[in-house]
């Protein structure tokens, strides 16, 4: 019975170090956003379904932080109505034309009813106090 209890701790013990923040899975995104007369300064850029977003600067460039393996998309809002755009784990650079892209909101609905744990990584995700340390190194 002794064996079973120190096992047990043990385990307890192990599962404790290796939810260490130091291990968050992240990856960068850089990009920039442009319309028509050319790059958008101050436009938010939201990683739907939570409430993270980085706004772009004078030359229209931003950093995201975001889950490393998995889709993520993002609401550019500017002057223009909001555009909702996929970006793929693959994609660590993009440049977004907000005049250009098509919307989608119709996919992004589909893709959250099927995938609502999506919503809940995403908010833990965000909610670990290291993402904003990690945030603020960030580059444009």
């Amino acid at each position: 019975m002794k064996k079973a209890i120190i096992i047990i701790l043990l385990l307890g013990i192990n599962l404790c170090y290796s939810q260490n923040s130091n291990d968050i899975n992240f990856r960068f995104i850089k990009g920039i956003i442009e319309d028509n007369f050319g790059p958008v300064a101050g436009a938010n850029i939201l990683v739907k379904g939570t409430p993270y977003y980085v706004t772009t600067d004078y030359d229209g460039i931003f950093c995201l932080v975001v889950p490393v393996e998995k889709n993520i998309y993002i609401e550019v809002s500017a002057m223009s109505r909001p555009v909702i755009v996929k970006i793929q784990p693959k994609n660590n650079k993009v440049k977004i034309n907000i005049n250009k892209k098509v919307n989608n909101n119709k996919t992004y609905k589909k893709f959250i009813k099927e995938n609502e744990e999506y919503i809940a990584f995403l908010n833990e995700f965000y909610s670990n106090p290291s993402i904003l340390e990690i945030t603020n190194n960030c580059d444009r």
